[in-house]
Order: structure tokens, then C-alpha cells, then sequence
């Protein structure tokens, strides 16, 4: 067992790519009581992949855009330790509450912090590409934050029309 896999519990894995490279497990570092997410990846098939998400998402600091909280890697695997999420993504959202109507106040909330999160990598010269209700995370506040930046596309010289 390497170090890194000592350090976490990752027996509740909560997502699995369709290659099974990129895995994100539900847990606590040892000795803390604060649940985290731990996005695993395989470093032979996604040692770019890793290095582009981790430093786009390391790059902006802003309240709609998930936390990395640490990163570690061993001789197989890459660790990005993330905040997590309880509530989940917005699409587990909207399927569990398919039968009532969500609340006009609610879908502005949301609405309005996507847009602000959206704004923060526009100014920063990044393009999601990939935006979607599963990487649209939300907090037990009903706070969202955009999530999954692995396709997302870093603009240089951003113009205006």
C-alpha cells in the first residue's frame, strides 16, 4: 500500500470515468473529521490531463469555482484532495426533486452564482467546454460551484467584439 493510500479511507468511490483513469472517492483524511473528495488518477494514461486541471483550477480563487485543498501523487496515481459536497451535483438535484417544481428565488440563487463562477473563468481566459448539471456541485447551503475542468480550454489573448 503506498503513502498516499494510507493517508485516505477510499472505500466510497462516488465516480468513475468510463476508462476507469479518473476515480473520486468520499473521505476523510486520518485523524480529521471533515469529509473530502479525492479525484484519483492513473498516471500513465492522464499525466497531462492532471497537470492542466490541477494548475487551471489552482489558478482561480473564486467562490463558484471548486477548492483544491492539497494534491500528492505515489509511483501509480495522482491525489487532488477537493472540498465535497454532501448535497452532490445538480443533476442528483434536479432528479430528486423531479416532481415538484423548484422555487423561482432557488433557480435565480443558482442562476446567478454559475453566471458569477462563469464570469471569474471568462476573466481568466478559460473555457469550461464540458458544462453540464453532474459538474455543477452544490453545498448543504444550496451554493454552487463548477466542477470538472479536465476538457476546459485556456485562451491566451481573450478579444472583444
Amino acid at each position: 500500500m503506498s503513502k498516499n493510500q494510507e493517508k485516505y479511507n477510499l472505500n466510497q468511490q462516488i465516480y468513475e470515468n468510463s476508462d476507469k483513469s479518473i476515480r473520486i472517492f468520499k473521505t476523510r483524511k486520518y485523524a480529521s473529521i471533515k469529509y473530502i473528495a479525492v479525484k484519483v488518477y492513473e498516471k500513465r494514461k492522464l499525466r497531462n490531463k492532471y497537470s492542466y486541471e490541477y494548475d487551471l483550477i489552482h489558478s482561480i480563487k473564486n467562490e463558484g469555482i471548486v477548492n483544491i485543498l492539497s494534491s500528492s501523487e505515489d509511483h501509480t496515481y495522482y491525489y487532488m484532495e477537493m472540498e465535497y459536497y454532501a448535497t452532490g451535483d445538480l443533476s442528483r438535484c434536479l432528479w430528486q426533486n423531479k416532481k415538484n417544481l423548484y422555487l423561482e428565488r432557488a433557480i435565480k440563487t443558482i442562476g446567478c452564482q454559475l453566471l458569477s463562477g462563469l464570469q471569474a473563468l471568462h476573466k481568466n481566459g478559460i473555457i469550461h467546454c464540458y458544462l453540464k448539471p453532474s459538474n455543477i456541485v452544490i453545498d448543504e447551503y444550496g451554493n454552487v460551484k463548477i466542477c470538472d475542468f479536465k476538457k476546459s480550454l485556456k485562451i491566451s489573448k481573450m478579444t472583444r467584439s
